[in-house]
């Protein structure tokens, strides 16, 4: 087979192969040319052909395809063969059959055996090195993800930072007016938390949308850490607590505070807790909680003047004008509720549109036993003390033959009392201490006699 190269292959195109179809005449025999140059003990065509059907690099080429290339370079060869004797070189003759022996079968197969060696270390060494090439680009790859990843949680960090400093930033202290009567707001700085077991996260949930300005209501039974959890976030950011327990009879007066005279006889502004908590976000800067203690207690009226703190208005309707919270002043209303209880009411939608809710679950024993461990009792009577508020609660709710009234129930508080006075009973050596204590606890607090008498049935079967 003649020695091919790229300068005969132009010369050949040139003189035989119209303009149009030349670019896939010179990419077909161009393959041989490169597996002859890398192969040049193979002597036969077809061999080179073999091997580049093999040849990874050309693992998307057709049969139909390699029968053109063969073709293809057929006519070069052809044409090498007809040009002056400087270009051509000896011809191998296939062996004939006839004088066939077996030195020349043997050299023969030595010689294809060689060629396939040379192929198949050449396969593997090229299937080596895409492998280790493989292997870096994949590093490569998680390299640059994880750069890309660390860039834009960076730049996530700094947006948040810049947006909760348009929030918050740009706070210029106020003074408290003149015409307010002075009240001390150091005293209610938070400076004590209060015991507090979280469930699932709630309190670092409460934290984080705190600290985005959000105003919380939480929702639960009485004693399921809402007002603790308040309190507690004060103390954690180190800034104030106020608080109002509220009432169906609770007036907006009682909020935002009424006019008064002081001892100069002068006409003065007796700031509410609601008023109070405003003017000391206004003048520090600092974390303000407002609590508001069964806040669906409030009447609608009341409810509607509250949409103007918690909106992008920022504002309190008062009798003599309007207060603005200031501009990066951190106050967050915390209300909580109680619902079905008598004496309610639902928060208004539009109340309702400027919170956010967490639920507050009924705490479980494991965290209630934590609860009562101050108080020195068994655990036998923990445990009796925690199935008296269970089953109260399912009469309650109607789930047992004898429904009991709502106007009283046995919370976390009430159990946490029980166990107080009966520490104190023990000690004092009252007689039948663990009756007394939930005969004052439990049974008095209801106002029905019925129900007083359902409440000792379900001790007397417990205890």
């Amino acid at each position: 087979m003649q020695k091919m190269n790229n300068a005969l292959l132009e010369s050949f195109l040139s003189e035989n192969v119209k303009t149009g179809s030349r670019k896939v005449w010179r990419s077909n025999i161009k393959k041989i040319i490169t597996l002859q140059d890398e192969n040049p003990q193979v002597v036969f065509l077809n061999d080179l052909i073999s091997l580049g059907k093999s040849d990874p690099r050309f693992s998307h080429l057709q049969d139909s395809t390699w029968h053109t290339i063969e073709k293809n370079t057929n006519s070069f060869l052809s044409w090498l063969n007809n040009q002056s004797p400087k270009v051509e070189e000896p011809k191998v003759e296939e062996p004939k059959v006839e004088s066939e022996s077996s030195e020349s079968i043997k050299e023969g197969l030595r010689q294809k055996q060689e060629a396939l060696k040379i192929s198949c270390e050449r396969q593997a060494r090229l299937e080596k090195e895409a492998k280790e090439e493989s292997a870096r680009l994949e590093a490569v790859l998680e390299k640059e993800a994880e750069e890309f990843a660390q860039k834009e949680a960076i730049r996530k960090e700094e947006a948040s930072k810049k947006r909760l400093e348009q929030l918050f930033g740009n706070f210029e202290s106020e003074e408290i007016p003149d015409h307010y009567m002075p009240f001390d707001m150091e005293a209610h700085r938070q400076k004590t938390k209060t015991p507090y077991f979280e469930q699932k996260n709630e309190w670092k949930k409460i934290i984080s949308a705190i600290r985005a300005g959000k105003h919380i209501i939480a929702t639960g039974h009485a004693g399921t850490g809402k007002t603790e959890v308040s309190i507690n976030s004060a103390e954690f950011l180190k800034g104030y607590h106020f608080k109002v327990g509220a009432t169906s009879a609770t007036k907006l007066i009682d909020l935002i505070g009424s006019k008064t005279i002081n001892k100069n006889q002068e006409v003065k502004l007796l700031a509410g807790v609601v008023t109070q908590a405003i003017l000391t976000a206004n003048k520090t800067g600092e974390w303000v909680i407002l609590t508001i203690d069964e806040i669906n207690c409030l009447s609608e009226k009341i409810q509607k003047i509250l949409n103007g703190l918690c909106d992008g208005t920022r504002f309190l309707d008062l009798p003599e004008g309007r207060l603005k919270i200031n501009s990066g002043a951190k106050i967050v209303i915390f209300g909580t509720m109680n619902n079905g209880y008598n004496g309610t009411n639902s928060v208004n939608i539009e109340l309702k549109d400027r919170f956010v809710f967490q639920k507050f679950n009924n705490l479980p024993d494991k965290i209630l036993h934590k609860i009562f461990e101050p108080y020195n009792a068994d655990m036998e009577l923990e445990k009796k003390v925690i199935q008296l508020s269970k089953e109260s609660e399912k009469c309650q709710k109607g789930l047992e033959s004898n429904p009991l009234g709502d106007d009283a129930r046995f919370t976390t508080r009430s159990m946490k009392t029980f166990f107080e006075l009966h520490e104190q009973f023990v000690m004092d050596k009252i007689p039948n201490a663990i009756d007394e204590a939930l005969e004052m606890c439990v049974v008095e607090k209801f106002d029905d006699e019925s129900d007083q008498k359902t409440v000792r049935q379900i001790i007397k079967r417990i205890f």
